[in-house]
């Protein structure tokens, strides 16, 4: 059972719980935005 990457995401970075989905679209730390690579 594999989830989307955002709640790989969260599983990481709780604190990511209050990002809604829309801010993907954003420009995104480069940690965070290599963590989302990882698991798309």
């Amino acid at each position: 059972m594999r989830r989307g990457p955002d709640e790989a995401a969260r599983a990481v970075f709780p604190e990511i719980r209050a990002v809604p989905a829309g801010a993907r679209t954003l420009p995104l730390p480069r940690s965070l935005h290599l963590t989302r690579l990882h698991f798309t």
